[in-house]
């Protein structure tokens, strides 16, 4: 009986799912807040859609690189060969790239989760799920400090917000320097600083560049009003 347990709990919310995916393709409401909420559905399966493709091209791009580089071994990779490996990684990671605008508005809000991952492996002092591993409690509250700092210097990328050019650059180190923390634990933190400072740096140029072309309006309209 307790085999159909989980069954008699997961099928209600199958069926939901599936009638809400039925009503965002071929419901048609006529009043407003029927087409608002239709709206709110298909938006929602978009953000879902938007998240697990992207776990998904970071799943293929450290699965590819593992396998290419052979720190990662007897995994589905494997049968792509380190040739085949390393293109797929290449391949996903070129899609991040490409898409960097799309998910950097989420950025934040998944780096949140990792600095309460980082902090519950600081109390614990083992890998999630996994006690088998033990985890430096120092080097988890460092991490901890730099995902803190991550969440600070991206928490302005809004839906609206465009990213500059140094901004998209530095989201894309954070993805190698992820990579090599996922394949190479002993330099996790090394990785994280590295991208941390590169996050830094591009909000550092922003603010500078906001707010520095301001003062130096400011003080230029003001030696103009000076009298002569």
């Amino acid at each position: 009986m307790s085999r159909f347990i989980p069954v008699l709990i997961l099928a209600p919310i199958a069926a939901t799912l599936i009638w809400a995916g039925l009503y965002a393709l071929f419901g048609k409401p006529r009043s407003q807040k029927g087409k608002k909420r239709r709206q709110e559905v298909i938006n929602g399966f978009r953000l879902a859609g938007g998240i697990l493709l992207g776990l998904g091209l970071m799943v293929c791009v450290v699965g590819g690189a593992g396998t290419s580089l052979g720190t990662m071994q007897g995994t589905r990779f494997s049968r792509l060969g380190k040739l085949g490996s390393g293109a797929l990684a290449l391949a996903s990671f070129a899609l991040i790239a490409a898409m960097v605008q799309r998910w950097a508005k989420y950025f934040a809000g998944w780096i949140v989760y990792s600095v309460v991952n980082a902090l519950i492996m600081a109390s614990t002092g083992h890998l999630l799920n996994n006690p088998a591993i033990p985890v430096s409690r120092t080097a988890a509250l460092i991490m901890a400090g730099l995902f803190t700092l991550q969440v600070w210097t991206t928490k302005h990328f809004t839906k609206d917000y465009k990213l500059h050019s140094i901004e998209k650059v530095a989201l894309l180190l954070w993805v190698l320097g992820f990579t090599w923390a996922v394949l190479s634990p002993r330099f996790a933190v090394l990785s994280m600083s590295i991208a941390s400072a590169a996050l830094g740096a591009a909000w550092w140029h922003r603010r500078r560049k906001r707010y520095g072309f301001r003062h130096a309006r400011s003080d230029d309209s003001s030696s103009r009003s000076l009298p002569v």
